[in-house]
């Protein structure tokens, strides 16, 4: 029994030799890349299959919303542009506006380019502020606001109205040069005299000259503050490189400095309701000195009321046929040398 075991074992043992050993290793690789590469492309088919999949699913999608939105919105005549709004916060006219936004009514309000719109209207040199607004279904508001000038700026020594100056300018309250006007507010607004050179500009341009902003500022400073009722700036000169020489309508001459303008305000401010109790006017005030401010005074000239002057007595004609009146005698000069008086002599 023994025996027949081992027997049995000795069959059932596997004989391999060296070379069987190698083939089966070459049949393993093989199947192994095989298998790898099958797996391999039915990784990039499927990959492909997706990105296809979505790709048309994507594209149809994309396809079907603009059919949709031609169809809805940009093909639909219910929003094409009929009415056109336009307010303006100055002298503009809404032909002007409308020219330079180039639109008209009709287009689908959905082409219309608003920031377009708004760019081209503030290439203006007048207007200051533009907003567009696209109200459903069919209308457009144009809101413009215009530059507001607060001043002339005129080069020293001319000698005519600024209006009159080829090369003087209007300014608004940031130093924007804007073009001259005719209207009767604007002739009034008072007048900075400055070199011919600042004025080499053209409208739009902003002016960077100090002495321009430091005058331009001088001028909101008074019309906000108590003061603006005693001094009311008629023009300011600044042919000084250091200082501000404000006229008002009395020709009452103030010399400002560059720096601490809201001071230099408040001291005038108590100085001329000092001088108004004393019932004095004065001529110039030079406020670049801290203390003992230099002021002179104006002559009081008392004004004649032409209704308190009494009329000259008219000359009564003489009637027809009435002897003119006789003149009166003229009398001849006396000698003022006494004559020497006559003695007799005997």
């Amino acid at each position: 029994m023994i025996g027949s075991r081992h027997k049995e074992r000795g069959l059932n043992r596997k004989v391999t030799t060296t070379r069987q050993r190698r083939r089966q290793h070459l049949m393993e690789v093989k199947v192994r890349r095989e298998t790898a590469r099958r797996q391999n492309s039915r990784k990039v088919f499927g990959f492909l299959f997706r990105l296809c999949f979505f790709t048309l699913l994507i594209g149809g999608a994309y396809y079907g919303i603009r059919e949709a939105l031609a169809h809805f919105l940009f093909e639909n005549p219910e929003y094409n542009v009929r009415q056109i709004d336009v307010v303006v916060a100055g002298d503009m006219s809404r032909a002007d506006v409308l020219e330079a936004a180039q639109i008209k009514e009709g287009g689908n309000i959905f082409a219309v380019d608003l920031g377009g719109i708004s760019r081209r209207i503030e290439a203006l040199s007048q207007v200051e502020d533009v907003e567009v607004e696209r109200i459903l279904p069919n209308k457009i508001s144009i809101h413009v606001e215009e530059r507001r000038p607060i001043a002339w700026a005129a080069p020293i020594g001319a000698e005519s109205h600024p209006f009159n100056e080829p090369t003087s300018v209007m300014l608004d309250p940031r130093g924007y040069a804007l073009p001259k006007s005719s209207r009767t507010e604007y002739v009034n607004l008072p007048i900075i005299w400055v070199r011919s050179q600042i004025l080499e500009i053209s409208p739009g341009v902003r002016i960077d000259d100090e002495a321009v902003q430091l005058a331009i500022g001088l001028l909101q400073k008074v019309q906000t503050a108590p003061i603006g009722t005693r001094f009311v700036i008629q023009e300011i000169d600044l042919s000084k490189e250091f200082c501000l020489i404000a006229r008002d309508r009395s020709k009452m001459s103030v010399m400002f400095g560059f720096d601490q303008l809201d001071e230099q305000l408040a001291k005038l401010g108590i100085m001329l309701e000092h001088f108004e109790s004393m019932h004095a006017k004065p001529a110039t005030i030079n406020l670049l000195v801290q203390r003992n401010t230099p002021v002179t005074f104006a002559q009081n000239v008392v004004p004649v009321d032409p209704a308190e002057v009494p009329a000259a007595e008219a000359t009564p004609t003489p009637k027809k046929g009435s002897k003119p009146a006789k003149e009166p005698p003229i009398r001849r000069a006396l000698p003022v040398n006494p004559q020497p008086r006559k003695t007799n002599r005997g």
